[in-house]
């Protein structure tokens, strides 16, 4: 890998939430994977080649691994990146985290090389903690390369098939998403619930008071395989978030089967639906904003395999390889080594909502 040697430190394999929502414990490659390191270990990986070492960590708290770690380094020459999501900064509980962030970046501000800020807001929330505006990069999550998407004959007069794939709580908006549906009065839509949670049970309840029986159906948890196959044939994913939402894993993966998404602005994935064939983004909690988009793409019927393609061909630049070399590239820039680097998926990203006959091809 360029003459690389990768070192993947984790406190553990795969989280419990997405152990429950059927994610496979990912393949570490040609890296090096150090699961749950004591603290000995954590103080020797900080001292192995200080002088040519990138040390990149998820987030500064939360993990016990990444706290000792940073701890360790900091005394070192080596370069310090920080990969992390912005934080919600609303409310009083907003405002306290941000007195936080902003007291630890008076430590950490001349020390951290590089933050690759994940998903919409996060470049910013950075700036506004005290990070300096040249050490930050826009950055993601990214998802494994699928196969060759099932296809699905695109029949005129056919229903508009609708996912939503993730966990059932109130937070996730599933209920706004249903209230969205049943206000539009045109019937050529059929929605797929997968997933599992607290508030499964209310969601059941809510869709028999709104008649949508016949139109919906839910599948509980499934593998990540399976969840997968059955996202490549839907024309829509819905992630209707009212809270925070971290990037929103699943609008990469429809993206990469050729799937348009409608998430909210709370969603950090959101920075990849800029061009109106791709989907679009929505006010959080805004009933009128979700049911407006979901009209616009129910007239338009079912994608078309065309369609299809020009999503997925442009979805290569959110692979895993693409956001390597965009890694390597920021690296360097941080380092003094090259011209700073565009994040791949912003480099053709056209600002314009446009309007619902845009998102033809």
């Amino acid at each position: 890998m360029c003459g690389l040697e990768v070192t993947w430190v984790v406190q553990e394999t795969l989280s419990p939430e997405r152990a429950a929502l059927g994610w496979p414990v990912p393949d570490p490659g040609r890296a090096r994977m150090v699961p749950n390191p004591s603290p000995e270990a954590i103080c020797e990986l900080a001292a192995q080649r200080p002088e040519d070492s990138v040390h990149i960590f998820s987030g500064l708290h939360g993990y016990s691994t990444v706290e000792r770690g940073l701890a360790a380094c900091l005394p070192t020459r080596a370069v310090i990146g920080l990969l992390a999501e912005r934080q919600d900064g609303r409310g009083y509980r907003g405002l306290a985290r941000l007195v936080r962030a902003r007291r630890d970046w008076r430590a950490l501000r001349d020390r951290v090389g590089l933050v690759l800020a994940i998903g919409h807001g996060a470049p910013e929330w950075y700036a506004l903690c005290g990070c300096r505006t040249d050490r930050i990069y826009p950055y993601g999550y990214f998802m494994e390369t699928p196969g060759a998407a099932p296809r699905r004959p695109c029949t005129a007069g056919s229903a508009t098939r609708i996912a939503y794939v993730g966990g059932l709580r109130s937070g996730k908006g599933v209920d706004l998403l249903l209230q969205a549906l049943a206000g539009i009065p045109r019937q050529t839509w059929a929605l797929e619930v997968v997933g599992d949670g607290p508030a499964a049970a209310d969601l059941a309840s809510l869709i028999a008071r709104l008649h949508l029986a016949e139109r919906t159906r839910f599948h509980g948890s499934l593998d990540h395989g399976s969840a997968m196959a059955l996202l490549s044939v839907q024309d829509l994913l819905v992630l209707p978030s009212r809270q925070k939402d971290g990037w929103g894993a699943v609008v990469s993966e429809a993206l990469m089967r050729g799937v348009p998404a409608v998430c909210t602005n709370q969603c950090g994935a959101s920075v990849l639906l800029t061009e109106p064939w791709r989907g679009d983004v929505v006010k959080a909690g805004s009933l009128s904003a979700l049911r407006g988009a979901l009209e616009a793409w129910i007239d338009l019927g079912p994608r078309t395999p065309k369609e299809r393609q020009r999503i997925i061909d442009w979805s290569q630049c959110i692979t895993g390889e693409s956001a390597a070399n965009y890694l390597l590239a920021a690296i360097r820039h941080a380092l003094g080594q090259a011209p700073r680097p565009v994040a791949p998926w912003l480099q053709t990203a056209s600002r314009s909502l446009g309007t619902p006959s845009e998102r033809r091809c």
